[in-house]
């Protein structure tokens, strides 16, 4: 008995150690992430009050940076800045908030117990970056200093800080930008979905792009032109990103009166609802494209591909598609010619004629040929001839689209109701299509 009280006792504590080292582990699992150790996060106050910055190189003028209005809510980004030294540029706010990320989130390798009065043999008499942030009255300066022996990492020191900190090389390059670097990029600081409305003047002419209720791109004239959108985006796309790199950014920009010297290739201006943007590019002998805007600060050479799509003529940038439901759910579909009528809905997950279910297979097929249907011109004209296939179809969205097809002599034609022009078809366009509806019907032979 007393032996088997004993293994009862043994097996007790066993239970009370278990249960208390379950607790502390599960304490621990509730507690905070894992997270670097508070004194090796260089600037664990977020810097979320930040309303100037500066970076200073040694033989070299200091960049600096000052908020020109602050965001519109407290985390509603970095606010409005502007380059104030060298000269004055607008800033690229994309870098800039990715660099005070970095600042925000910058962790020491080790800090060193040697005293800042000790740090001259670190590189920080004359440091390789000085950082300077300033918080409304506050400023703390952070100067980058030598590597370390292993070449892995550099001294730095904090202002305020009693001690030196160790900094990763990856962190330190990170922080260490250019005037380039920091300096808005872009010909044009408009993004697609604030751009409304594009000039595009060339020698000897002018177009404008201009943004539907859709949100579709297509130009201002001739009225009611269909746009290709996939063209129509690349070309919008071509206009808004020309770029300078960073590195012509921080040279100093080409003298006007070279850049006038240059053959013209446009003048590009994006309305927005803030104002207009503008921008002027113009072509070197060596085939260089240079742009020279307000945006930009100057005259530069940029990543531009703009000249293809210029010398586009209007006509291909037609959307031929004669049905723009793509991929839509279509909810009413009807189909009538000279033998046939069709009267198909999609009240739910099954497709319906007059009523009764049909097989969804056959229906499918009718709208693959409608949505694939590609006319091979299109002609600013009357029709040739009069309609035998009328196709209406209307999405679960409430779009609706309504198309006529027809024939006169050799020629197959098709006809968007409601808009000028007919559109020259292929004649397999049409024989397919009386193909599959004749399916969807159950009999019947196509032409």
């Amino acid at each position: 008995m007393k032996k088997n009280a004993g293994l009862l006792v043994a097996a007790a504590l066993l239970l009370v150690v278990g249960g208390v080292i379950a607790y502390l582990m599960m304490q621990d699992r509730e507690g905070p992430a894992a997270t670097p150790p508070p004194e090796t996060r260089l600037f664990p106050g977020d810097l979320k009050g930040l309303t100037a910055a500066s970076l200073s190189r040694p033989g070299e003028e200091p960049v600096k940076l000052r908020q020109t209005a602050p965001p519109p809510a407290p985390e509603g980004g970095i606010g409005e800045w502007r380059m104030e030294s060298p000269a004055s540029y607008k800033v690229d706010i994309m870098v800039l908030g990715e660099w005070l990320g970095a600042l925000r989130t910058l962790d020491a390798q080790r800090i060193l117990d040697i005293p800042v009065q000790g740090g001259a043999a670190y590189g920080l008499e004359a440091p390789m970056l000085t950082i300077e942030l300033t918080e409304g009255a506050k400023t703390r300066t952070l100067a980058i200093g030598a590597m370390n022996p292993e070449g892995s990492a550099r001294y730095a020191r904090l202002s305020g800080a009693p001690k030196l900190y160790l900094l990763a090389a990856g962190s330190v390059t990170t922080l260490n930008k250019s005037v380039g670097d920091l300096r808005q990029k872009r010909a044009l600081d408009v993004t697609e979905f604030s751009v409304e409305k594009l000039r595009i003047e060339t020698p000897g002419a002018v177009r404008e792009i201009v943004r539907m209720p859709s949100r579709d791109w297509t130009f201002a004239a001739p009225p009611g032109f269909r746009a290709d959108q996939t063209l129509m985006g690349e070309f919008v796309t071509a206009l808004i990103t020309a770029h300078a790199e960073a590195a012509a950014l921080s040279q100093p920009a080409l003298p006007e009166a070279r850049f006038r010297s240059m053959s013209p290739v446009a003048t590009v201006t994006a309305s927005t609802a803030s104002g207009d943007h503008r921008a002027e590019f113009r072509l070197d002998k060596t085939g260089v494209v240079y742009a020279m805007s307000a945006d930009l600060g100057g005259a530069y050479p940029v990543q531009a591909d703009i000249g293809n799509f210029l010398k586009k003529p209007l006509e291909e940038f037609r959307n031929l598609k004669l049905l723009g439901f793509g991929f839509s759910d279509v909810f009413t579909l009807r189909y009538q010619s000279n033998a046939l009528a069709l009267n198909l809905a999609h009240p739910n997950e099954q497709w319906e004629r007059d009523g009764k279910p049909v097989d969804a297979a056959k229906v499918n097929k009718l709208l693959d040929e409608l949505r694939a249907a590609t006319a091979t011109a299109f002609v600013d004209a009357d029709a040739p001839g009069k309609a035998e296939i009328t196709v209406t179809l209307e999405t679960a969205g409430g779009t609706k689209e309504q198309i006529e097809f027809g024939v006169a002599g050799a020629e197959r034609f098709a006809v968007r109701v409601g808009e000028r022009g007919y559109y020259k078809c292929p004649e397999s366009v049409l024989a397919d299509l009386e193909k599959a509806a004749s399916e969807v019907a159950g009999g019947g032979t196509a032409r």
